[in-house]
């Protein structure tokens, strides 16, 4: 199968890796691109370099290992895994191995859908399922119907848009099933401020670094806040606000324009050279240095 470029999409996400020629295995159009069995492009993307997503993905791994960081969770895939990411997140590969591949479809709108569609069978975080064969096999069949439509001579976008509903739908029932195999159908209390405490990271990461904004936000104490996150993470809260501002700085760094006093700015540091202490303190680079690597 040749590369086929359906129509002008912002494509860079393949183009970037693989020049405007694409490759066999790349299908590039207005509102959907999709890579097949992207071993290729995946072997072009840098290790612990974040990027942000300006559309939704679906990932279904064909082969081999990996670990994803989506909004700075650590995602382990094998084969047979689904993972939905929805669109403004960002993204980080943390290891690989070399038989990793898998199917990318990248939705950047959903023609002849209704917004309520759309709320109900989207997921609004990320989604990973480790799905059985018969269920992983369905999931490629949908991949190949897919495929099958955007080689149309003449694509009919609002089909497209349905066979992935479908697909959605079929994997909403998927995690319901899972969810209900579970020993606590319910979150603990841990659990619920560790969700919490997730959110208003999300939020506020790139503003607020102190733990007593997060713990006062939650009516709880800072000390009741670490404990809690370190239960639930193994990881401290600090741990936690450095990771989310150094993967944003890094991607500001590398796909923004912005001169690093404008970063520094907008990640909320004092002045520039506070901002330049705090990023070689987390990373061993200085932002200029990280830039030009």
């Amino acid at each position: 199968m040749m590369a086929k470029n359906i129509e002008n999409m912002d494509t860079a996400w393949v183009r970037n890796l693989l020049g405007e020629g694409g490759s066999e295995c790349c299908i590039l159009g207005s509102h959907f691109s999709l890579v097949l069995d992207s071993a290729e492009v995946e072997g072009h993307i840098q290790l612990e370099q974040p990027y942000r997503l300006s559309d939704a993905r679906i990932y279904l791994v064909l082969s081999g290992k990996a670990v994803y960081s989506v909004n700075f969770i650590d995602y382990p895939l094998n084969a047979g895994d689904f993972l939905f990411i929805p669109t403004d997140s960002i993204v980080e590969k943390e290891s690989i191995t070399d038989d990793f591949a898998m199917h990318v479809l990248a939705i950047s709108d959903m023609p002849g859908i209704s917004h309520e569609t759309l709320d109900r069978l989207l997921p609004r975080e990320v989604l990973h399922l480790s799905l059985e064969t018969d269920d992983c096999q369905r999931m490629k069949d949908y991949m190949a119907m897919i495929t099958s439509q955007l080689l149309r001579k003449h694509v009919i976008n609002e089909s497209v848009s349905h066979l992935v509903m479908s697909m959605m739908a079929d994997v909403a029932d998927l995690r319901r099933t899972v969810e209900q195999r579970k020993a606590e159908p319910y979150q603990s209390r841990g659990e619920e401020l560790f969700s919490r405490f997730y959110a208003l990271l999300r939020q506020w990461g790139m503003a607020e670094r102190n733990i007593h904004f997060y713990a006062s936000r939650l009516g709880i104490t800072s000390n009741h806040l670490s404990t809690v996150v370190r239960q639930q993470s193994d990881m401290s809260v600090k741990d936690w606000v450095n990771r989310a501002t150094v993967m944003e700085a890094k991607v500001l760094l590398k796909y923004s324009t912005l001169m690093i006093h404008e970063i520094a700015d907008h990640l909320h540091f004092p002045e520039p050279t506070a901002f330049n202490r705090y990023f070689k303190k987390q990373t061993g680079m200085t932002p200029l240095e990280y830039r030009e690597s």
